[in-house]
Order: structure tokens, then C-alpha cells, then sequence
């Protein structure tokens, strides 16, 4: 008597198409429906808030999990959810993904807004995570098959000064991370000019502000200093953050060039791109 695992053990060594694999995988089983959904919000620390979903549907034990994060609008994401999405989502086959995205998608009048987009990824991730869990098989497999074995974690440095970030890049290193993101001070870092100086009103803004060509003088340059201090084996990643007008986005690109950067990652801000 065959065993459910050892026929979808079978089916992936045959070259079906993945609708066909999941169809075998999970003939014979009750259709399903979305019972109800749980949105889980969570504060990990002070003032960052982050959102999730779990999808129940007919078969005890079967849920999808997604992540519905906005870094700022969370608590919107939430309500949205709640008072919205769920209930719409109830009662719906949870195996008509692309259905349900689109049916999604087209309810509102205006469309491919943050709020809207993040929920949809959550409930797009919720989905497969149901349906691999049904078919028994990771969803990778149900997608098309792995594109790789593996894939480079990154971890982040930082540091007051140049030397400091160099030190903690080494500590990365040591560690065994080959790739390494580098802030000085955190985002925005390298071009905040000290209160009271810099070209402003006498009767403006007095504060710490952040200035475009110092944070382009001071960043390239600290990039350089760690490849001098610590070679080309670790490949270097930077997080503008979206600080930068276009101009003076092409203009740190160029000076980027000689070492060689891994990525930068936001140097526009996502209307500017």
C-alpha cells in the first residue's frame, strides 16, 4: 500500500507541470475555504510595530502564514485587514491564488497603494504556505524547482567614525559573513551637519541636518578606507535610504565605482526611480 509521501516522493522525480503535481499530490482530499483569518500584530521594540496574518481554512490544522508589514502605517495594514480584507477573504477557495489577487486587486478604486500592496503580498504568502502544506512538498518545488542551494546572508555595520566601522566589519568577517553593510552612525549618517552651521537662515531650522554633497564627500570616502584597510575578499553593501535627489544620486554612484560595491540599495526614493 502506497503511502501519500511515498507518491509525491514519486511524482518529483517525473517532469509534470506543477498544476498536475499539485492535483496528484492532493487528490482524494475535501476542497477547502477560508474560515477566518487572525491578524497578529507585534511591537518587537519601541515605536516599530509589525503585522502578520494566519489563514485557518476547512481542514483542521491547515494555515498559511504572511506578513503584512508597512514600517510606518502598520496599525493602517491592521484595520484594513480587520475591517476590510478578511472578512471578503472568508468563505473563498484558498487554492485560487492568482483568482483571489486579482479579485483583490480590482475591488478598489484606487489600486497599487502601499496599504493595499503589502496586504496582498501578505495574503499571497498565506496562500502558498497553505497550499504546500496540503500538497506536503515545499512550495519552491510547486513554483518550478529550486534555482539554487543556497543563498549569502548579510550582516550590518556601523560605527561613529571610520575606524570604527572598519573594526566592525572585521568582527563580521571573523564571524564568516563575506558580505557586509556598512552606516556610519546609522541611515543618513556621513552628511548630518552640527547644529548651527552649514548655509541656512539665521531665523530658520537650527537643528542637526542632513546635507547632500557632505554625506557625498564623506561616504565614498569611508568606503575606501575600509577596502584599504581590509582588502577585496568582503564585498560591501550601503543603504542610502533614499536621502538623495537625482543628481546627486549619479554623482555617489560614480564615486562608488573604484571599490566595487556588492549593491546600494534606496540611493532614489521609490517616486523618483
Amino acid at each position: 500500500m502506497l503511502h501519500r509521501r511515498d507518491v509525491i516522493k514519486g511524482l518529483l522525480t517525473t517532469p509534470w507541470w506543477a498544476p498536475e503535481l499539485y492535483a496528484q499530490a492532493t487528490r482524494g482530499l475535501p476542497a477547502l475555504k477560508i474560515e477566518k483569518v487572525d491578524v497578529i500584530a507585534t511591537s518587537p521594540r519601541p515605536h516599530y510595530s509589525w503585522v502578520f496574518i494566519k489563514v485557518h481554512t476547512s481542514e483542521p490544522g491547515v494555515y498559511g502564514l504572511g506578513s503584512a508589514n508597512d514600517r510606518y502605517l502598520s496599525w493602517a495594514a491592521k484595520a484594513a485587514i480587520e475591517k476590510h480584507l478578511a472578512p471578503y477573504w472568508v468563505g473563498k477557495d484558498p487554492d485560487r491564488i492568482e483568482d483571489l489577487w486579482q479579485s483583490n486587486h480590482v475591488r478598489s478604486y484606487w489600486r497599487n497603494g502601499p496599504i493595499t500592496n503589502v496586504i496582498q503580498a501578505a495574503l499571497d504568502s498565506a496562500l502558498w504556505d497553505i497550499k504546500g502544506k496540503r500538497a506536503n512538498m515545499p512550495v519552491y518545488q510547486l513554483l518550478g524547482g529550486k534555482a539554487r542551494d543556497a543563498v549569502p546572508l548579510y550582516a550590518h555595520a556601523g560605527g561613529p567614525t571610520f575606524e570604527a566601522c572598519v573594526e566592525d566589519v572585521q568582527s563580521w568577517m571573523e564571524r564568516g559573513f563575506r558580505h557586509v553593510r556598512i552606516q556610519m552612525g546609522g541611515y543618513g549618517g556621513g552628511g548630518l551637519i552640527p547644529p548651527g552651521e552649514g548655509s541656512r537662515p539665521e531665523s530658520g531650522f537650527s537643528g542637526k541636518a542632513f546635507d547632500e554633497e557632505t554625506y557625498i564627500d564623506t561616504i565614498p570616502k569611508l568606503f575606501e578606507h575600509v577596502r584599504d584597510k581590509l582588502g577585496w575578499e568582503v564585498k560591501l553593501l550601503h543603504d542610502v535610504h533614499e536621502h538623495l535627489t537625482p543628481a546627486a544620486a549619479l554623482e555617489l554612484a560614480k564615486r562608488f565605482e573604484p571599490v566595487r560595491m556588492f549593491f546600494v540599495e534606496d540611493i532614489l526614493p521609490p517616486e523618483q526611480d
